[in-house]
């Protein structure tokens, strides 16, 4: 896959920095990818090994928000409780929408670094690049909702399942087990299907992403070794 291409491709760049022992900065830039230090990107580094540091802490966002998509569709298959369902769902759907924002930044740093590289020309692809991750993500962002923080997903079924668990749990209405079971599985069913693709089509775009721009982040933007 064109992502775990572009990832492998920054860690064979940083693994002599990950690895060495040696030279104060060197063990600093270490000590920062590692998450010891804070400091992004130490002064004190060549041109090159801060510039990889830089583009592997906006990757490595995208990367982490990619693994939650899909741990929320693994945790997802394994839940029964419905509290537990419309979390993940909306967990789901909250990471899609930091991983568009994530993904816009990263295209959106290339093209500030065209610009200073005076590139206007690849500069401007970049932004073709960041309209079609807006644009793609349009549809998904629209079912969650933009203010992810100022309210709750709301989805009938997932609304119909967690009053049916309340009823029987709290109000003891055990007749309704039988609702509360196949609520539960409908919900399931349909939720693991919509994360499946999701994440497809996620993978699809992030790949188109990193296709376009491993030329650009590898061999246009790096500054030459020292």
């Amino acid at each position: 896959m064109p992502h775990q291409s572009f990832l492998n491709r920054l860690l064979d760049e940083l693994r002599p920095v990950l690895t060495s022992r040696s030279e104060k900065a060197v063990q600093n830039m270490r000590n920062v990818l590692l998450g010891i230090e804070e400091e992004r990107t130490p002064q004190s580094l060549s041109p090159r090994n801060s510039y990889f540091a830089d583009i592997f802490w906006s990757y490595n966002e995208i990367h982490q928000a990619h693994d939650r998509l899909k741990l929320a569709q693994e945790l997802l298959s394994g839940s029964s409780r419905p509290d537990v369902i419309a979390y993940h769902v909306e967990k789901h759907l909250e990471e899609v929408y930091i991983l568009k924002g994530r993904m816009v930044a990263f295209a959106r740093k290339l093209k500030r670094l065209l610009l200073r590289k005076n590139d206007p020309k690849l500069a401007a692809m970049i932004k073709q690049v960041e309209e079609t991750i807006e644009s793609s993500f349009e549809g998904i962002v629209k079912t969650r909702g933009s203010h992810v923080h100022e309210y709750r997903y709301a989805d009938f079924e997932l609304k119909r399942l967690v009053t049916i668990d309340l009823l029987v749990e709290n109000g003891e209405m055990k007749e309704l087990a039988d609702l509360k079971r196949e609520a539960i599985d409908a919900n399931l069913e349909r939720w693991g299907r919509t994360m499946k693709a999701n994440i497809e089509a996620v993978e699809i775009l992030l790949d188109k992403l990193c296709e376009m721009v491993t030329p650009i982040v590898f061999e246009i933007l790096p500054p030459p070794k020292s």
